[in-house]
């Protein structure tokens, strides 16, 4: 069985890193779309879904699944931003702040995979 306070750690940090990607974005670069605001939107969902493990709403495996179908939302609308971060560093991008926030998102969501299915590779997990 997954202890539940590694797994509520692991999660809450993960929502607090897109909480922390969105809520930048928006104060340093300054952007004023709502959609910079997106992954600060993701953070707080993962960070409830976190709370709800912590109060024993449902189980760790579940709490793991909730969450990594949101990572993998997150993914599907970031992973595009890696292959222009040669644009952003050489200049030539429109946009370069956006662009960079959401290959971090992106950076931020394939480290959190990658944990999640190590933590549950495991056997007896």
């Amino acid at each position: 069985m997954t202890s539940v306070q590694p797994m509520s750690r692991l999660i809450l940090a993960y929502g607090a890193v897109l909480t922390v990607i969105g809520a930048g974005t928006v104060a340093i670069a300054g952007l004023t779309h709502w959609t910079a605001l997106i992954p600060a939107i993701l953070g707080v969902v993962v960070m409830l879904i976190a709370a709800g493990l912590l109060s024993r709403i449902y189980r760790a495996k579940v709490a793991g699944f909730l969450s990594l179908t949101v990572a993998a939302l997150a993914l599907a609308g970031t992973l595009s931003a890696i292959p222009r971060l040669p644009e952003v560093v050489n200049g030539t991008a429109g946009n370069p702040e956006a662009i960079a926030a959401r290959a971090i998102t992106a950076f931020a969501s394939m480290l959190f995979v990658a944990v999640l299915a190590w933590r549950f590779r495991r056997p007896g997990t």
